[in-house]
This record gives C-alpha cells, sequence and structure tokens, in this order.
C-alpha cells in the first residue's frame, strides 16, 4: 500500500471519528433541552395562572436548535469532503461509506417516486423535529394561556353572547377611557409578546432549515479544482 493510500485512510479514518463525535454531541444538546424544558414548565404550580412561563423553554429551545444546526453543518461538510477528497477516483479503497450511503438515498427516493408515493421534502432532518415540536407547543400553549386569562371574564352563556360582550369592550378600548386602561396596555403588551415569539420562531426555523449538501458540494470541488477566479480570491484572502 502506497504511502498517499495510508495518509487518505488514516484522514478518512479521523474525519469518520469527527462526524461520531459530533452526533453524539447534538444528542446530547438535545436531551438537555428536553430536560431543561420539561425543567422550567415544572417549576410553576399552578402553570396555567402564569402562562409567560411557557415561553421561557424558547431560551434553551432556540440556542440549543442554532447549535443542532451547526453540529449538523460540520457533519455534512465533513462527509462530502469524504466523498470528493478521498472516495472519488479510488483514493481510499477500503471506504465508501458516504458516497454509497449517498447512492442509496438517490435510488431509494427514485424507487418511492416509482412507486407513486407521495414524499414531502423540505429538506428538514429528523433531528430538528423535537426543537420544532417542543417550540411550537410552548407558543400555542402561551397563546392559550394568554386567551384563557384575559377572555375568561367575558364567558357568557352561549357563545354569541360573549363574543358580543368581548367586542363591546373592544370598541369601547378606542375611547379616552379605553386608552388610559391599564388592562388594555396589558392585554396588547401579551398580544405583542406571543407575536414576537411567533415571528422569532418562525425565522429560526426556516434560516437554519437545510443544510444545503450541494451546495458544499460544489465548493469543495472548487477547493480541489480551483479555477482563475478561486485562486485569485484565495490568494487574496490569505
Amino acid at each position: 500500500m502506497s504511502e498517499q493510500m495510508q495518509n487518505s485512510e488514516k484522514e478518512y479514518e479521523m474525519l469518520r471519528t469527527e462526524i461520531l463525535q459530533y452526533m453524539e454531541e447534538y444528542q446530547t444538546v438535545r436531551n438537555m433541552m428536553y430536560v431543561a424544558t420539561v425543567s422550567i414548565l415544572g417549576l410553576n404550580g399552578a402553570l396555567w395562572e402564569n402562562y409567560y412561563v411557557f415561553l421561557l423553554p424558547l431560551i434553551v429551545i432556540i440556542p440549543s436548535y442554532i447549535v443542532f444546526f451547526d453540529y449538523w453543518n460540520c457533519i455534512v461538510r465533513a462527509a462530502v469532503y469524504m466523498q470528493v477528497f478521498l472516495e472519488k477516483n479510488d483514493v481510499t479503497q477500503a471506504y465508501r461509506w458516504e458516497s454509497r450511503l449517498r447512492d442509496f438515498g438517490i435510488l431509494f427516493r427514485h424507487q418511492n417516486r416509482k412507486r407513486k408515493r407521495k414524499i414531502i421534502n423540505l429538506g428538514t432532518h429528523f433531528q430538528q423535529i423535537p426543537y420544532l415540536v417542543c417550540g411550537a407547543l410552548c407558543i400555542v400553549l402561551y397563546w392559550v394561556g394568554m386567551f384563557r386569562e384575559h377572555i375568561r371574564s367575558y364567558a357568557q352563556p352561549t357563545v354569541t353572547e360573549t363574543l358580543s360582550e368581548l367586542w363591546s369592550d373592544i370598541i369601547d378600548c378606542f375611547g379616552e377611557e379605553g386608552i388610559n386602561s391599564v388592562g388594555m396596555w396589558s392585554v396588547l403588551l401579551d398580544i405583542l409578546l406571543g407575536v414576537a415569539a411567533v415571528i422569532l420562531f418562525v425565522y429560526i426555523g426556516i434560516k437554519f432549515l437545510n443544510v444545503h449538501e450541494q451546495e458544499i458540494r460544489d465548493i469543495w470541488s472548487r477547493v480541489k479544482y480551483p479555477g482563475k477566479e478561486e485562486q485569485e480570491l484565495l490568494k487574496k484572502e490569505k
């Protein structure tokens, strides 16, 4: 076995170890998110009397989700590097996992389409689901608790009477007394807080929705075979 082959296989094993470490670390982050979320929600005995507590887990969920996304990005970047530099063109003969795994995914999706199965693929990763579900659940519970707190006083024997009473009070809020009402501002601030939480959660979810493997593959290919533009850019940055 040539020295180049030995060095390539050592690099391959090193990267595989790094990938496994990233996978273990983001599983640890996910478990910490579970523990922190349950602990925060469990601190308040009368949870529905203090609906603000429902938003506290987002302080843990959102940073944990971003950390997970960074780990996922590192895993894909290392895996594609192995495919482009080590597995391609028989540089390493002993290992083909990443390339074969990618081929398996392509053929699996093709087979499902051939069988006319509907595939919903937003580019999400299975490991994202716990973060998205926990975050969405906390926001929904906040809105339910907030409406329960503020609308409970308007409850009437029928739904129509309840809505009529609520609408009448909303109209009164635009009067002089309503503008100076502390209760009205409390409701508005609670609504704004809920809207801000939704916007933040949706923004983070969209921004860190998917790691673009093809984009990473293209960049690694340009690193391996840099053109004139890439050479000038790298020379300038160095």
